[in-house]
């Protein structure tokens, strides 16, 4: 009972530690306790390495408190991670905004170019959401304009339903992304989510994450779906297309896609799958529907060390693809993709890229230090631990 009051009394002092009530319902044993302690000390650290701007940023509560309670150190790493990469991201995307608004129109305009922007030369001035109601439009001209000819694009979402919380918000991130880039395309996809089964968890995610099919939280309740928006479904992907009409993707298949489009292709399917795991790889997809998959031959036109094949999102897979049924060999239709998919950095960003890596290495080695080196424990104690910690949260 001292040692619990004398951790809420700590807590006052500290903004990242969670609530008393946390603390009274979550920290009562002498395992939780101890856990507490080293996730705390994990937290003090990250803020060390980091700063405390970034702590503050991240916005700890008492529902974080319990996602880290309940995982090993090594889980919790790749948690703080994902975490600070986001918010990486979001700084980037706010520098680059900056940099275009106040620096790169009027550069361009002082050199004698047309600068199309608001406030320079603007030959429509429309905005908000009567801007989206006219994309909406030029949207739905394009994909009525192809007719019978519109290509397919299919995602098999078999096994979403299976994946962990951070896969799923990734996945479903994907998706939106894949409709944004194809709702700004002259020759859109029609694009369906087949095999989508979803429970509880997937569905609050898919809320949150896929606003062609719910909306921004600002428009609940009157949000209208687009009627060409992708089209999300439960039946198979032999209810959108028939199955030798398709081309099949896989990361694993043994014979790579044909340089032209056969004559009988009528769309790609690619499956959101984990391909280092055979139960939800792309590869037993296509074997349970006795089909024939194909690899891209990104290893063949692309030579770089940076290029990870796995880390290819479904809007890059679409620009590709959109391409190749455009035409274009697949060889050329990735080769003009190459920059997208190499995601090319500048100067600054390497260097603040390299700085934070060390800081990465400088992290990692402290949290096995705080959970492996201080309490000498061997490898088989640490886990039955972990395990005992598990049980009393």
């Amino acid at each position: 009972m001292l040692k619990t009051r004398f951790l809420l009394q700590s807590a006052q002092n500290l903004d990242f530690f969670p609530s008393k009530s946390f603390m009274y319902v979550k920290v009562r044993r002498p395992g939780q306790k101890q856990h507490f302690v080293q996730v705390a000390s994990e937290i003090e650290l990250l803020k060390d390495v980091y700063g405390a701007e970034a702590l503050k940023n991240l916005k700890i509560t008492d529902e974080t408190w319990q996602i880290l309670m309940e995982m090993g150190w090594e889980e919790r790493h790749t948690y703080f991670m994902d975490l600070l990469k986001f918010q990486r991201k979001n700084e980037l995307k706010i520098v680059k905004n900056e940099e275009l608004i106040s620096t790169g129109n009027e550069a361009r305009l002082a050199a004698g170019e047309m600068v199309y922007a608001r406030n320079f030369h603007s030959i429509l001035d429309i905005y908000g959401s009567e801007f989206r109601q006219k994309i909406d439009n030029f949207y739905g001209r394009n994909v009525l304009k192809q007719r019978d000819d519109i290509r397919k694009f299919i995602v098999d979402c078999r096994f979403l339903r299976d994946f962990s919380v951070k896969t799923q918000a990734n996945y479903t991130n994907q998706m939106q992304q894949l409709h944004d880039e194809n709702w700004l395309s002259n020759r859109p996809f029609s694009i369906n989510f087949a095999n989508y089964q979803a429970d509880q968890q997937l569905v609050d995610i898919a809320k949150r994450n896929l606003l062609f099919q719910y909306g921004p939280p600002s428009k609940i309740g009157n949000f209208r779906r687009h009627p060409f928006a992708p089209v999300i479904t439960s039946r198979r992907i032999d209810s959108v297309e028939k199955k030798e009409n398709l081309l099949y993707i896989s990361p694993k298949a043994t014979k790579f896609l044909p340089d032209s489009v056969p004559e009988h292709v009528k769309g790609v399917v690619i499956c959101l799958s984990n391909d280092a795991s055979p139960s939800t790889s792309s590869q037993s997809a296509c074997i349970a529907d006795k089909v024939t998959p194909y690899q891209l031959p990104f290893k063949r036109v692309i030579r770089s060390e940076r290029f990870r094949p796995y880390s290819v999102h479904l809007w890059q897979l679409a620009r590709i693809f959109r391409q190749y049924f455009d035409g274009a060999t697949i060889d050329e239709a990735i080769l003009s993709n190459t920059e997208n998919l190499l995601g090319r950095r500048s100067e600054s960003q390497r260097s603040s890229g390299k700085e934070y890596e060390e800081k990465d290495e400088v992290f990692r080695s402290s949290m096995y230090h705080i959970n492996n080196c201080s309490n000498g424990l061997t490898e088989q104690q640490q886990k039955q631990r972990i395990r005992q910690q598990r049980r009393c949260t």
